[in-house]
């Protein structure tokens, strides 16, 4: 559900003159990451998830897709998502 076009979207990383772009798409209780990077050096962000309540953001990170050199991790007891993105790569994460 959170692919699908009427989901909500959020962008969680976007900064002037940097290269990666991430968004968040939510739907149904299902939350995806979509993270680019198009540059040609690595990226590691450190980004945290908007809260849905009481619970942590996000206790697991599944890879749906991923091109190139990716890869997401959620730390124990940690509210951030850590992603590293090797150049001209892609991943879609799904966050529970």
């Amino acid at each position: 559900p959170a692919l699908k076009s009427d989901a909500a979207f959020s962008v969680l990383f976007a900064r002037s003159g940097s290269r990666p772009f991430v968004y968040l798409r939510e739907a149904a209780g299902e939350k995806v990451i979509v993270a680019l990077n198009p540059g040609l050096s690595t990226e590691h962000l450190a980004l945290g998830l908007p809260d849905s309540g009481t619970a942590p953001a996000a206790t697991t990170a599944t890879t749906l897709l991923s091109v190139g050199s990716a890869s997401a991790k959620v730390e124990s007891n940690s509210p951030l998502v850590e992603l590293s993105l090797g150049p001209q790569s892609a991943e879609i994460v799904q966050i529970q």
